[in-house]
């Protein structure tokens, strides 16, 4: 059985009679029943910005919208701090974001290192991504879309930084950390 109403972290107990076919009914039994729902942690943004090849000294780091393009390149780099989650164990980490036009899908690296800030990072200083990439699937613009980065996430090492790129031929852009309720986040899914 299972108890839709039920919170989460909470036991129940029920009184149960099982009727058979001639209608004869059981004595009443107690059962009981409990609800674990897993804990998700919402973490914003603590730096986002985007880089350029086609103007490799500029700094985007106050923008509002970032940027992933394949032509001219722009990648989108996005710093989180999960801070401790104690001994409980990470289920998932989704990368969620704020869709300014309609994209085919972006691709995710991790950055090799966390060591930049928003305010001086640009194309020609970036840090360089690692092999691991995974992929969002087609999203639509005015919307959030999530991406599974639990292969990205190493909870043990923060910061983290994440880079978004575009293989596509048309620019995806997201709001940044800027726009308040529409910022980065990184939503860590714990285990029940």
């Amino acid at each position: 059985y299972f108890d839709s109403q039920l919170p989460g972290d909470v036991e129940a107990f029920y009184r149960v009679t099982a009727v058979y076919e001639d209608n004869a009914e059981s004595p009443p039994a107690r059962a009981s029943a409990t609800r674990t729902v897993a804990q998700e942690l919402i973490v914003e943004a603590v730096a986002d910005t985007f880089v350029l090849d086609s103007e490799p000294q500029a700094n985007f780091g106050s923008s509002f919208t970032l940027r992933a393009d394949a032509s001219p390149v722009a990648l989108t780099y996005l710093r989180f701090e999960i801070g401790s989650i104690g001994d409980a164990e990470v289920a998932s980490v989704a990368l969620r974001l704020y869709a300014r036009s309609d994209g085919a899908g972006i691709k995710v690296n991790s950055a090799l290192t966390s060591d930049w800030t928003e305010s001086e990072i640009n194309y020609a200083n970036a840090p360089g991504t690692g092999p691991l990439v995974v992929e969002a699937p087609p999203f639509s613009a005015d919307d959030f879309m999530e991406v599974d980065v639990t292969a990205l996430i190493d909870v043990e090492e923060q910061p983290v930084t994440l880079v978004i790129r575009n293989s596509d031929t048309v620019s995806a852009g997201f709001l940044s950390r800027e726009s308040g309720y529409f910022a980065p986040q990184l939503v860590v899914r714990l285990a029940p």
